[in-house]
């Protein structure tokens, strides 16, 4: 999957998509990112199999990848307010939802 998401950001073209519907490079980046931290740690921290050799290579690898989209400038980190919810308001309501029937 790594090789295959290295391929997809060496290749796409498309660095924005106004329309949030297509894949962009900064896309398989991201995805790079999180695949490879997630191996990386597996690695790092599940030591009975044995694979503590490889978890640097993903970890830089995510660092890398995460570094690519930072360095792009197109992206920030959402700070609250405006009509884009926080995390806390995003997943979090007092309205009451009814039991599904059986």
């Amino acid at each position: 999957m790594i090789a295959d998401l290295q391929y997809a950001a060496a290749n796409i073209t498309m660095t924005a998509d106004p329309t949030c519907t297509q894949v962009t490079k900064y896309t398989a980046y991201g995805l790079l990112s999180r695949v490879a931290l997630y191996e990386g740690t597996f690695e790092k921290y599940q030591t009975s199999y044995g694979l503590e050799g490889n978890a640097n290579a993903f970890l830089q690898e995510a660092v890398a990848a995460a570094q690519a989209v930072i360095d792009s400038g197109g992206f920030s980190l959402y700070t609250g307010g405006e009509s884009i919810p926080t995390g806390h308001t995003a997943f979090s309501s007092t309205a009451t939802v009814p039991s599904p029937r059986r």
